[in-house]
């Protein structure tokens, strides 16, 4: 049986921080990505057939992919 999450837990909050931190110090920053449904449902396959782990790095899998693809056509 699955344990209900405590509403109290401060937990979540501190990890979304430590995560934000290390994305500005990579020089990342976070994107939104509006995605329809039938887009969607595609990553959620691509994550489910174990293309990569989660819907995110499905996404940047994806995208560095397309852009080697893209340049080696215009080379």
């Amino acid at each position: 049986m699955v344990e209900k999450k405590n509403p109290y837990d401060k937990t979540s909050s501190e990890r979304q921080g430590a995560h934000l931190g290390r994305l500005t110090e990579s020089g990342g920053k976070p994107v939104r990505v509006d995605t329809s449904g039938d887009d969607l449902a595609l990553l959620d396959a691509l994550v489910d057939s174990g293309y990569a782990p989660s819907r995110a790095e499905t996404y940047r899998k994806a995208m560095r992919e397309a852009h080697a693809n893209s340049s080696k056509k215009h080379k």
